[in-house]
């Protein structure tokens, strides 16, 4: 069985939120903009998700794993990114939030959520 490429799927997940941006540029109604501001949060907590476990593959890591056992991991292989784990975890949070509970992020949160992004992506390299 081929392994998921975990890289490839975070650009995918990058392609698809930058398609939403356009897409809410050009939405007219505040619902639609909400459900697209949504799933694009929820993006970049993916797009870190798959980050993460790229690396992780790196390390012999395989199979299936739960949020909490991936920053379990992430703890173990990488013990001084603690500001990266914390920032893996916010995303995750929040994105549980708006997927499940209706939060709708703000143009300030979004923008968090890409400053989280480069966090991670700079400290599990």
């Amino acid at each position: 069985m081929k392994k998921p490429d975990h890289l490839a799927q975070r650009d995918s997940n990058d392609w698809v939120y930058e398609q939403l941006r356009q897409l809410r540029n050009q939405t007219t109604t505040s619902s639609q903009s909400d459900v697209l501001q949504q799933w694009m949060y929820i993006l970049r907590f993916y797009a870190t998700l798959h980050w993460g476990t790229a690396h992780l593959q790196k390390c012999s890591i395989t199979g299936t794993l739960t949020h909490q056992r991936r920053l379990k991991l992430l703890r173990q292989y990488w013990p001084n990114q603690r500001q990266a784990r914390q920032a893996s975890n916010t995303l995750k949070n929040y994105s549980e939030q708006a997927r499940y509970e209706g939060w709708v992020p703000s143009g300030c949160d979004l923008s968090d959520a890409q400053r989280l992004k480069t966090i991670i992506e700079q400290g599990m390299r």
